[in-house]
């Protein structure tokens, strides 16, 4: 038989080679037998402690690692494992399990890590390291509305924060919460989250949020209340009164000139006048202004409409402008080959004698006013050599245009 081995010439070797003699394949004091002594097969007796074909991977059980009677495993690669015995855990058994005598007491979950101390996770209202305590406040009754107060061995009880009332802060006081009555309403709590608004004079709603200046009746003698804002108000007097709230009253009607500037006032009686209004001014005191009293103000039978104090006029068929003033010419279509535009100025839009017009735009080959003249011959010249055909210039290569 001939082998090739590490340090030996590739010569054949007798028939009874033995890998025990040549290899010594057995380390750390392992005892070599061969298996077959007509080939290279072998088997290793480990000493105690080693492990493995060659005996070269330690045994770290054979150290008895495992503390309490726990078994070991080997795992190889150094590697081992510890299985313990009821009671006991940890990676080599050396932690008591405490959990086994039931430490935690009142429905407390026992837990142990892997330091082997162990934790008690307690139910409600129970604390201490095995859970031994009774605590009424945790968690607390009071939630996050109020802070709980041990009393005696078993009861508690809740400072509530502003707002919240009841034995577990649990009724809702709106009226100290919310503060909602506006306008220095008073607040009345009617149970758990209700109230009710008393309100002040001139506030209504149930907030007491509106406020009616006029709700007191203040004008005097049949004026007439009107609210300005949040809380004023205008005393319109009737006539022969005056002052703040129509207190006074003045038997001279005329003499404040209540008509203005735009109207004249005429007494009737002692008690009543009239305002004689000037050309163009409407209205009790002659205070609006009526552009329509002009008749001739908007154009070409158009209709004057008041408008506040502006007007608006409502143009005729083909009419248009603030005053009716412009001729839609354009209306009937009076470009034949072209396209129609009104004309004006901007400077005579509002000049009611301005007439405006018309121009039309004409399609090519077509001219006059109204585009009805055919072009016959080409406009101008036809330049860098084109020709003239039917009105069109033809132009050469290279070229385009009209």
């Amino acid at each position: 038989m001939c082998l090739y081995l590490l340090g030996f010439t590739s010569e054949c070797l007798n028939s009874h080679f033995s890998p025990c003699s040549y290899l010594e394949p057995c380390q750390n004091n392992g005892v070599c037998q061969v298996s077959d002594g007509r080939s290279a097969k072998y088997k290793c007796e480990c000493r105690p402690g080693w492990r493995g074909m060659n005996c070269t991977e330690q045994d770290l059980c054979d150290n008895k690692p495992c503390r309490n009677n726990g078994q070991c495993l080997f795992l190889g690669h150094q590697l081992f494992k510890c299985e313990c015995h009821d009671g006991f855990l940890g990676a080599n058994c050396q932690h008591f399990n405490v959990c086994m005598t039931s430490p935690c007491k009142n429905g407390g979950i026992c837990r142990m890590d892997q330091y082997g101390v162990f934790t008690c996770d307690c139910p409600d209202n129970y604390s201490g390291e095995n859970c031994e305590i009774f605590d009424a406040c945790r968690p607390s009754p009071c939630r996050e509305r109020g802070l709980c107060n041990k009393v005696g061995d078993r009861d508690f009880r809740c400072d509530c924060i502003i707002g919240y009332q009841g034995k577990r802060c649990d009724m809702v006081d709106k009226c100290l919460l919310e503060m909602p009555c506006q306008n220095e309403g008073t607040c009345l709590k009617t149970g758990n989250n209700s109230y009710v608004c008393e309100c002040p004079p001139a506030t209504t709603g149930p907030n007491c949020e509106h406020f009616d200046p006029c709700s007191q009746f203040p004008c005097n003698n049949n004026a007439t209340c009107t609210g300005i804002g949040k809380a004023r108000y205008r005393c319109d007097c009737t006539q022969g009164y005056y002052g703040e709230e129509c207190q006074r009253y003045d038997p001279y009607l005329c003499r404040n000139n209540p008509c203005g500037a735009n109207g004249e006032c005429i007494t009737v009686s002692d008690t009543f006048y009239i305002c004689d209004c000037s050309y163009g001014y409407t209205g009790e005191r002659c205070e609006t202004r009526n552009y329509c009293s002009d008749e001739t103000i908007c154009k070409n039978a158009g209709e004057c409409v008041s408008v506040d104090d502006d007007f608006k006029c409502l143009c005729a068929e083909n009419y248009y402008g603030r005053y009716c003033q412009f001729i839609n010419y354009c209306k009937a279509n009076p470009c034949i080959n072209g396209t129609c535009q009104l004309k004006y100025q901007e400077d005579t839009i509002d000049d009611v004698d301005y007439l405006g017009g018309y121009i039309c735009q004409c399609s090519d080959g077509f001219t006059g006013k109204n585009c009805e003249l055919r072009i016959m011959g080409c406009r101008g010249r036809c330049l860098n050599g084109g020709s003239c055909d039917d009105s069109q210039c033809i132009c050469p290569e290279g070229f385009i245009g009209k």
